[in-house]
């Protein structure tokens, strides 16, 4: 006998993800709800509630709803993992531009309980080439200034692609 299937309010409470969510998952193709004759509501299978399971887990890893899309579309076990060791030395990449991040914020707290002040903006280029004397650009990300440092002369914070 095929479990119950339960609707986008029971799987909304159960996971703790709103019905708007799951409606915006649907449209991006990453989950089919079932529409049953006579009944008013969307229904979910134990298959849909499995992947549900899958994007939320990727979701709080991280990945974009686009690589969670390409990963459970993809059925090669290989370019699975492959997929999944990119996305790690990625966030092993962004680690270290947050640790730089880090140690450069920690300095301008040190300037500014100094002085009274939050520093100027050449003092600020100053503070951050001493804790990591590295190509810095800036761009426009979304409408807000980004700044890229390079973590070993090579690698740029995603945050700024």
């Amino acid at each position: 006998m095929e479990p119950p299937k339960k609707t986008v309010g029971e799987v909304s409470r159960l996971f703790g993800v709103s019905p708007r969510m799951m409606r915006y998952y649907e449209k991006m193709g990453l989950l089919c709800s079932e529409r049953i004759e006579g009944y008013a509501y969307r229904v979910y299978g134990e298959e849909e509630i499995e992947k549900l399971q899958k994007i939320l887990l990727l979701r709080r890893l991280r990945l974009s709803l686009r690589h969670i899309a390409l990963l459970l579309d993809e059925k090669d076990p290989v370019k699975i993992r492959d997929m999944l060791t990119m996305y790690l030395t990625h966030t092993g990449q962004e680690i270290g531009d947050l640790q730089i991040i880090r140690r450069a914020l920690r300095e301008v707290v040190k300037k500014t309980e100094e002085t009274a002040r939050l520093p100027a903006g050449h003092e600020l280029v100053t503070l951050l080439d001493t804790v990591h004397p590295a190509e810095r650009n800036r761009k426009e990300v979304g409408g807000r200034a980004c700044f890229r440092v390079s973590v070993d002369g090579s690698t740029k914070s995603p945050a700024c692609r």
